[in-house]
């Protein structure tokens, strides 16, 4: 898709810009954080053959994730 069709599609959904390499960093993280999707799935969807690559660029940790295993850990360790 190119720059003229990525902002049109903008257009038609009432979006402010973004960047198409931020949406796709957006849509793989959460893809697999709320559908739970294995990351070869995600990796397909946008087009990737190679899975650790997907997850390695992609998939950024989220702030609620890092917390939750926080939480996890100091109850393991009594802390």
């Amino acid at each position: 898709m190119g720059t003229r069709a990525w902002r049109r599609v903008l257009d038609v959904a009432g979006l402010s810009h973004v960047r198409r390499d931020q949406a796709r960093h957006t849509a793989a993280t959460i893809q697999l954080k709320q559908s739970k999707r294995d990351v070869a799935v995600i990796a397909k969807n946008l087009g990737h053959t190679d899975p650790g690559f997907t997850y390695r660029t992609y998939i950024h940790p989220l702030e609620d994730a890092e917390a939750q295993l926080a939480r996890e850990a100091a109850k393991l360790f009594g802390t």
